[in-house]
């Protein structure tokens, strides 16, 4: 096998300067206008999900409760809380029911994709943190990891910056 010599990898890098440099800065510039579309279908999926005409959230089948953003970038925004298990945290591979992404800055991300747990069974919901390095808060004390707490009407849920109000 005959390989290339010193010489024709010089002229070639010679002749074509900046070939691999365009073909990376292409490839970040593609994966940013994916990252950015990403986020406006999360953010338009969520307002289609929550909202109607007078911005109150919508009755869909099964939902029990609704969480009420109060801080975040995106305050008044309310999620709905169905039967069952509901994931909190931001959308990625793994979708997830409550999508923090669109509340926190992207210089200051604190919530994982998979952050938390809120589960509504019989008309009681309780809240599990899924091993998170920056933690599960419910009115100021942390929910340790495995640890299931009850919500209640009026409890304040907070990842990060991010604080959600329980509403039944």
């Amino acid at each position: 096998m005959r390989h290339p010599s010193f010489a024709v990898v010089a002229i070639t890098v010679a002749l074509f300067p900046g070939c691999s440099q365009s073909n990376s800065q292409e490839v970040a510039s593609l994966r940013a206008e994916l990252e950015k579309a990403k986020a406006e279908i999360t953010e338009l999926k969520a307002e289609m999900a929550r909202k109607n005409n007078n911005g109150k959230l919508k009755a869909l089948p099964n939902t029990k409760a609704r969480l009420l953003v109060v801080r975040g970038l995106r305050p008044n925004w309310e999620y709905p809380i169905f039967e069952g298990l509901n994931i909190l945290g931001r959308a990625d591979e793994q979708p997830v029911d409550i999508d923090l992404q669109p509340q926190e800055p992207e210089d200051r991300v604190w919530s994982s994709r998979q952050h938390a747990a809120i589960t509504c069974k019989a008309g009681a919901m309780v809240i599990e943190d899924l091993n998170t390095a920056n933690g599960t808060y419910v009115n100021r004390k942390r929910v340790p990891p495995g640890e299931k707490r009850s919500l209640k009407k009026d409890d304040i849920i907070q990842v990060g910056a991010v604080q959600i109000k329980v509403l039944w």
